[in-house]
């Protein structure tokens, strides 16, 4: 018969494999339980990203069409420019070669 410290040992030691086990178990679900909610955030962030996407490509519309607009405004202003240069020069205000000196000088703006 196996005296009383074996007993002791192999109880101490059963004890404590069990204590291991479960807390190993137990990591186990809450590890489980973490990668779930990484996965979670992970599904959240790529939403947020396709959401940025969208509002990029809002952005880039908006942009080329206020880009436009100015482009239109900027071309109405230079012909508006030619316009009143030919007007002074036709009535007099200012001499052909002023006004051949302004035209270049707005082509060069």
């Amino acid at each position: 018969m196996p005296d009383v410290a074996t007993i002791y040992v192999i109880g101490l030691s059963l004890t404590i494999i069990g204590m291991l086990g479960g807390g190993l178990f137990w990591l186990g679900g809450e590890f489980r339980e973490i990668r779930m909610r990484f996965k979670e955030i992970d599904e959240r962030f790529r939403q947020i990203d396709e959401r940025f996407k969208e509002i990029d490509g809002r952005f880039n519309e908006l942009k080329g069409y206020i880009d436009s607009r100015i482009n239109r405004l900027s071309e109405a202003f230079s012909s508006y420019q030619e316009f009143f240069i030919e007007l002074l020069m036709t009535e007099g205000i200012i001499k052909p070669e002023r006004a051949l000196l302004l035209r270049m000088r707005l082509g060069g703006l």
